[in-house]
């Protein structure tokens, strides 16, 4: 069974070979080349190859006697650099990326992978959003996202967010609105969470997780049909968790009534996704994609 260092160091880009030999020579005093061979039962000039990647990797040092005895970098120091190596990747790729086009947006719906993927998605349109962010979640997912919701109402967008309890952390400027204990939320709690977006009435995620955390089904979509008639409901859902809110405080008729306004506020009549879809509708047919 392979070691914990040697499956760790394999997922950072090592081969299989150079983990065992840096795991080798961490667990002990520097060594030449022959020695580690023994140590391993490896053929030597396989160890000799593996040393010189570990040695370009900044894995490794070399001593200049005529033995070549080997020491490894201690694993802080390993992983800084590492860490700076993937930074400067990751730079270079983001760079690359940048120069292709942003994909046309279709009336599919496709559906995300995993937890991370829905999450990462979410973030991205929270980062891409202009006027309106409309949530439905639960407090594991807010709690998640509460950065990304703060950065995007320090932005100037709307953000507006109904959840089942009330968060225990602040969240400037977003509108956080707890959903009535009523009906079949009352009846029978879900037993893992949930997490839906819509963004300027342009794109929408729905998703919901099992109790284990896993996701169970989670779709996405840039369909500006979809996206709207989604947008739509969910502002008019959460200008009625106002009322119910003004109610149960026993508001005044103008309070009830600028409850009510909130819907202007959420779903505008000129919002993006909205004249998207306008100008879509006004447009020559064309054939569906």
């Amino acid at each position: 069974m392979p070691k914990p260092w040697v499956e760790a160091l394999i997922g950072i880009g090592f081969t299989a070979l150079e983990a065992e030999v840096y795991g080798a020579l961490a667990h002990g005093d520097a060594a030449t080349g022959y020695r580690i061979a023994q140590v391993l039962g490896k053929p030597a000039a396989n160890i000799y190859k593996a040393l010189e990647s570990l040695h370009a990797k900044g894995a490794v040092l070399v001593d200049d006697s005529h033995a070549k005895r080997v020491r490894a970098v201690p694993p802080r120091e390993l992983m800084r650099l590492i860490n700076r190596d993937l930074d400067d990747r990751k730079q270079a790729v983001a760079t690359a990326l940048a120069k292709l086009p942003s994909p046309a947006a279709d009336r599919r719906i496709y559906e995300l992978g995993n937890r991370a993927q829905v999450f990462e998605r979410v973030r991205t349109m929270l980062g891409a959003a202009r006027r309106i962010a409309l949530l439905d979640l639960g407090p594991g997912p807010l709690a998640e996202l509460r950065d990304d919701l703060t950065r995007a109402a320090a932005r100037g967008v709307t953000v507006a967010a109904r959840t089942d309890h009330e968060p225990p952390f602040e969240l400037p400027d977003v509108e956080i609105v707890t959903i009535p204990a009523r009906g079949t939320a009352a009846a029978e709690p879900w037993p893992g969470e949930w997490l839906a977006i819509v963004t300027d009435g342009t794109e929408h995620v729905l998703s919901v997780f099992a109790a284990s955390g896993e996701l169970y089904q989670g779709v996405w979509s840039n369909s500006a049909f979809l996206a709207w008639v989604f947008h739509s409901g969910l502002a008019s859902e959460i200008a009625l968790d106002l009322v119910y809110r003004a109610v149960d405080a026993k508001a005044s008729r103008a309070e009830l009534r600028a409850a009510l306004d909130q819907l202007s506020k959420l779903a505008p009549p000129d919002a993006p996704g909205r004249r998207q879809l306008l100008a879509a509708l006004r447009s020559p047919p064309k054939e569906r994609p």
